[in-house]
């Protein structure tokens, strides 16, 4: 899959170090559908493609939007049983379960969902969360 070896590419320090008018050269025709694939398979080029060369994703313009509108939308992907919950055309801080403060996210309720698997590290990135909810699911490590 040609947008799995994009975001390997991408992930290295080295390309991503490379001014933007190179990088968007090297991404070629992928660059209009590059926030979309990274979604789900890698939260630093996801950042980096939006932050840095201005990469429209979703319904977000091209330019800077906050870490945590970024990690949910990732955990959206990861976990696929949060498509029911949280729409794609929703802005994250518009979806259930999610309190959102000033772009940042203070109150995640994921409890009964059936997410299943490890609990990504993109979590982590998360540094205003005060609550998380996540009984009753079927995850094998925090």
């Amino acid at each position: 899959d040609i947008a799995d070896h994009l975001v390997r590419v991408l992930d290295d320090d080295r390309v991503r170090s490379l001014g933007k008018e190179r990088a968007l050269e090297l991404i070629g025709v992928y660059s209009d559908r590059l926030c979309q694939d990274a979604c789900g398979r890698n939260f630093e080029v996801l950042k980096w493609a939006h932050d840095k060369l201005e990469l429209p994703w979703a319904r977000y313009p091209a330019g800077r939007v906050s870490d945590d509108v970024l990690v949910l939308r990732v955990l959206r992907e990861i976990w696929s049983g949060l498509k029911r919950h949280w729409r794609q055309g929703a802005r994250p801080e518009e979806w259930v379960e999610v309190r959102m403060v000033d772009g940042r996210l203070e109150e995640l309720e994921l409890q009964q969902r059936g997410l299943s698997g490890a609990v990504p590290a993109e979590i982590g990135q998360l540094t205003s969360l005060t609550r998380l909810w996540l009984f009753d699911n079927q995850l094998t490590s925090v």
